[in-house]
């Protein structure tokens, strides 16, 4: 090990810190990574005079298709729990019938 420019040894990173470093990484890679990439690609493209402006705009943007998204996510969620729901009680419905007709 080497020694830090005080002449002390380094400590050894904990169990704790090195998890919590693993778990900032994989943030940083799933979560932010895109969106920074994308966000660094536009401005390139675009090459604004208010670079802030132009990610307060970005971020809305992305917030907004984000919104979407998920409201499109839950709405498919809903109609294929519909399509269950109406399975179900069609199922129900048979087997319902077909004890009282056999």
């Amino acid at each position: 090990m080497r020694a830090s420019s005080d002449g002390r040894r380094p400590r050894r990173q904990s169990r704790r810190t090195h998890a919590n470093l693993e778990k900032a990484r994989a943030y940083m890679k799933e979560r932010a990574e895109p969106v920074v990439a994308k966000l660094v690609q536009q401005l390139a493209k675009s090459q604004p005079d208010d670079i802030l402006g132009f990610i307060a705009d970005f971020a809305a943007r992305e917030r907004r298709e984000l919104a979407a998204e998920e409201r499109e996510v839950r709405r498919s969620g809903q109609q294929l729990g519909d399509s269950v729901s109406e399975c179900g009680l069609e199922a129900e419905a048979r087997a319902s019938t077909e004890a009282n007709h056999p």
